[in-house]
Formats: structure tokens, sequence, C-alpha cells
């Protein structure tokens, strides 16, 4: 139940708001910004080398950017030697070592604040959070497929 006076978008919202400023925290000191973080996630998460359509595609959706500052993200990682472009044009990206092991110290690190975080919840009610969270952003997905589309009816 949510406090009184308080919206379900408020508490999404801060809720996403702390969770942002917590990984910002643990990406201090890699040079990396949430974007990069999320590329450099989205990079590591597909088959190596990488599909440069197929990566800047789900960049976009992650990300809900455009093309070209899809694009701009892999170039920014293959600036900071965290990826590199291979002789493929089709299979044109993957991960240096130096990108792999950004990754993995990140990664360990926001794995330690997501441990914190969620001890002692119950999995029923992490479940149905994610089943919930889920569905609102599919939802939220399709307005922004529809950029013309009228609100939904509540």
């Amino acid at each position: 139940m949510t406090p009184p006076g308080t919206t379900i978008p408020q508490v999404i919202g801060q809720t996403e708001n702390a969770l942002r400023a917590l990984l910002h925290r643990a990406l201090d000191g890699t040079g990396s910004s949430f974007h990069q973080w999320v590329t450099l996630r989205l990079l590591s998460n597909g088959a190596a080398p990488a599909e440069l359509d197929r990566l800047a595609t789900r960049i976009t959706g992650a990300l809900k950017i455009d093309l070209p500052a899809a694009l701009e993200m892999i170039d920014e990682l293959v600036a900071a030697h965290l990826a590199h472009r291979t002789t493929d044009p089709i299979l044109g990206v993957e991960l240096t070592q130096e990108g792999q092991a950004q990754l993995h110290r990140t990664r360990a690190a926001v794995d330690q604040i997501i441990s914190r975080l969620f001890d002692g919840l119950a999995a029923d009610d992490l479940a149905a959070t994610v089943h919930v969270l889920t569905l609102i952003t599919a939802r939220a997905d399709a307005e922004l497929d529809a950029p013309n589309a009228p609100p939904s009816p509540p």
C-alpha cells in the first residue's frame, strides 16, 4: 500500500530516481555515463561480436533514444576503448578486454547494491512487482510507439 497522498507514478518515479542515483554512485570513477553503461551491458548480453544494427535497435528500445543517439553511444564506447569495431561490416562491434573488465567491476558493485536492497523481501512480492512493472513498461512502450495517440482512458 502506498503512503497517504502518494500515487503509484510518484512511487515508481521516486524508486527510479533512487536506483539511478545508486547506479551513478557505482559508475563514479569508471568514466562511463548511464547511457554508456546500458550500452555496455547490452553489448555484453548478445552474441559476440554484435550485429551493429541489431545492437543499435536494442539501445534505442532500452534508452528510449533515436538511432543516431544509439550509434553515438556505440562510438563513445569505441572512443573510450571499451569496445572496438570489427572488420566485418555486419558484425561490427564487440567489447574489448578493458570493456569486459569495466563491465564486471561495475556489475559486481551493482549486484552488491541489489543484494542489500532486496534482502529480506519475499520472493512472491518480488515476482508480483516484476509482473506489474513489466506490464506497465509494455503499455508505456505501446504509447511511445503511437506518438499521436490520445491518452488512454483511466
